[in-house]
């Protein structure tokens, strides 16, 4: 251990008055002293030469300590009085130790003189390989100075990914030359050539070979060393040098082939939805091998995210056009109706139309293809398909909430809104229960559950309320639905980086909002998966700055509304400016424009799953409907109530009163709100929307007469 810090370090009998950074003590009546004998001369080249010429000396007999050592450990440990006697422990404890006390003389101006490659430690070092590598084992413990070839940097500074590489055929050309950074500074401190520097990236690329496959195994040894949670905390630029060394690698297909990272094996325990509505009908060769499994398909999905593989509804159509077996038609028809591209690839298919898909829509309805989709959905997928046959049934355009144009029903048969509206309570009485669960699949991603919110505040489940926000927020996004917003979120959690973002302090800790705008920039980006989706990163940014407020404001506008009475939606989510939250001291970035109607959503969907209760519930009623263009025009079109030809969050209250002069307390749908309306109005359940419109037809409504007092 080095000696007292107190103690004067050079003596010549009696103590200098020298101030030197050394761990031990040196008594020498070798030193120039001055005149005055108080302290070393200084002249010349001294005291540098007097030092060098001590470390020389004891260079030489440092070596023939080691000979000592290596020839008799136990009669060296008792003459010394060593603690650690063990011949298995003691000897690389007592090199280590020793090794510390002379590299405290490395920082002096002139202990460290004593020190060089012929001098003290560094020619012990550059003849005895008693270098501690500072790395754990399998690597040597110990080196000779010219043994030392590289130094570990950046990720391999880690011991516990250096200890998991002990199984790669590259790891046998460093386990005997490699040296931890500490060692390396050492070495040049010593005067000796600096290593060359070896990075998790550059050993990756050792491993790969020349001809760039990974094997099933390869990739198991590399993914258990390139676990996700660990890339994603590598620095940026050594992350993005891993991720490209991955990327160009080269894994086998389901038809034997080698190909870039595509999908994964059909039976992939991991896969999403989405995934497996694609692996049900895509060729063998953009399928992994289904031996990639575990750490091996973890590793193929990190090659996946920069391959270069167009996972695009132009690929789903090409495979389409040559898909032969009739189970994989069917697929392709699956995809269609419920996939996140299915919308696109349903228009490329009816552009193109593979030579098994009948002409006709007739046809595909009662055509084997279509055995297994459900009655309700069919309307859907033949829309899709047959468009230019649906076209003849559409004439008046809505603009919808997101500027896009919105083909509605020609048909004028207009239907007394009472009879309407009872007929859907009576509908949604008898399916309530089947459609809620289906609505609450589409929309949620798989484990999330809303209820889960009640009572939570932003910062005890951030990760919940931060997807409950983004959930509303992605209802802005066009000529999209639920499946779409669930799939980029389970993706997004998949890959690691969807928490990450959502417990992110900010705005101290950006970096996991970083990562993804730059992996959004990258140059060598081939394709972005749900670009839409990405694109709205920066209003999910606003949402987890200011979450803990933002969930604040939900949980207590109830309250609000019960004391105060009708508010407006949009001025609610303007925290810092609105006069609502004044004496709360609620404070955050505005949220009317990013939330849009999915304001709406988020009321209706706190109400449905028991965010609010009691009266708070009742109090939020007529918040909870989103005059989407479908709804607008359904009731235009059919029960000649004009709501106006703009989505607007503020219109909520309108259609609420609307319906409850109709219908009374029945208004709530069992307090599912809007639900039920939405679902007819969006074209899927056709059939439900025709049996509605049944009926009486000779009512001439006046559409500007306001309903039972209330005026938009």
């Amino acid at each position: 251990m080095p000696a007292d810090a107190v103690l004067p370090r050079l003596w010549l009998l009696a103590p200098l008055a020298e101030s030197l950074a050394s761990g031990w003590l040196m008594n020498g009546r070798r030193f120039r002293v001055d005149p005055g004998r108080g302290s070393l001369a200084r002249s010349g080249n001294e005291p540098q030469a007097t030092f060098e010429r001590i470390g020389a000396a004891l260079g030489a007999r440092l070596c023939e300590l080691y000979d000592l050592v290596d020839r008799n450990w136990a009669g060296f440990v008792r003459s010394a009085g060593l603690a650690d006697t063990s011949p298995e422990t003691g000897p690389a404890t007592f090199w280590r130790r020793l090794a510390d006390l002379f590299a405290v003389d490395f920082g002096d101006p002139i202990a460290s003189h004593l020190h060089g490659p012929e001098r003290g430690f560094g020619r012990l070092v550059g003849e005895c390989p008693v270098l501690p590598t500072g790395l754990p084992r399998p690597f040597q413990l110990f080196l000779r100075a010219r043994d030392a070839k590289h130094v570990a940097t950046g990720a391999l500074e880690d011991g516990a990914i250096l200890a998991d590489l002990h199984d790669w055929p590259a790891f046998d050309d460093i386990a005997d030359n490699m040296v931890s950074r500490g060692a390396a500074l050492r070495l040049s401190a010593l005067g000796f050539a600096a290593p060359s520097a070896l990075t998790l990236a550059a050993l990756v690329k050792r491993e790969l070979s020349v001809d760039n496959r990974i094997t099933p195994e390869r990739a198991g040894r590399i993914g258990r060393v390139l676990k996700r949670e660990r890339v994603n905390r590598l620095p940026w630029g050594e992350q993005q040098e891993v991720l490209d060394a991955i990327s160009k690698g080269r894994f086998l297909m389901a038809d034997q082939s080698w190909r870039e990272a595509r999908l994964p094996a059909r039976a992939a325990a991991d896969a999403s939805d989405e995934e497996r509505l694609i692996l049900a009908f895509a060729p063998g060769g953009a399928i992994a091998d289904p031996e990639y499994a575990g750490p091996a398909l973890a590793l193929y999905r990190l090659a996946r995210e920069r391959s270069g593989f167009q996972q695009t509804a132009a690929t789903y159509a090409a495979w389409a056009l040559s898909v032969g077996e009739p189970e994989k038609q069917a697929a392709v028809l699956r995809y269609v109706l419920e996939g996140t591209q299915g919308q696109v690839l349903g228009d490329a298919l009816a552009d193109a139309r593979p030579a098994w898909l009948p002409a006709r829509s007739d046809e595909l309805r009662t055509s084997p293809l279509v055995a297994g989709i459900a009655p309700d959905d069919l309307p859907a997928l033949l829309g899709r398909l047959y468009p230019e046959e649906q076209r003849q049934r559409w004439a008046v355009d809505f603009v919808d909430e997101n500027g896009d144009q919105e083909e509605l029903r020609s048909s004028d048969r207009r239907v007394d809104p009472t009879t309407f509206l009872e007929r859907l309570h009576d509908w949604w009485e008898r399916e309530a229960s089947a459609e809620r669960v289906r609505s609450d699949r589409n929309a949620y991603p798989e484990g999330f559950d809303p209820g889960r919110l009640t009572g939570q505040s932003g910062n005890s489940d951030r990760d919940g309320w931060f997807t409950f926000f983004a959930l509303g927020i992605f209802r802005t996004i066009g000529r999209s639905d639920d499946t779409q917003h669930r799939n980029f979120i389970a993706v997004a959690d998949r890959a690691g980086w969807w928490s990450d973002m959502a417990s992110a302090r900010l705005p101290d800790g950006p970096e996991p909002w970083i990562r993804q705008l730059e992996n959004f920039a990258r140059a060598d980006a081939w394709h972005i998966d749900f670009p839409q989706w990405r694109r709205a990163l920066v209003d999910l940014y606003v949402v987890a700055r200011w979450l803990p407020d933002y969930v604040d404001a939900v949980l207590t506008l109830p309250a609000i509304v019960r004391k105060q009475g009708p508010i407006a939606l949009s001025d609610a989510w303007r925290l810092s400016t609105s006069p609502l939250w004044q004496r709360r001291g609620l404070e955050g970035a505005p949220l009317t424009q990013s939330l849009g109607l999915g304001a709406n959503w988020l009321v209706r969907e706190a109400v449905r799953h028991g965010i609010w209760t009691g009266e708070d519930i009742a109090a939020m009623h007529p918040y909870g409907w989103a005059s989407t263009a479908r709804l607008r025009a359904l009731f235009s079109r059919h029960l000649g109530i004009d709501l106006g030809p703009e989505a607007k969050m503020d219109l909520s209250r309108d259609i609420h009163a609307r319906v409850e002069a109709h219908i009374g307390d029945r208004a709530c749908f069992l307090g599912d709100l809007d639900l039920p309306l939405q679902i007819v109005a969006h074209g899927r359940r056709d059939d439900v929307l025709q049996s509605l419109l049944e009926g009486p037809t000779s009512f001439d409504l006046d559409t500007n007469t306001p309903v039972d007092g209330y005026e938009d």
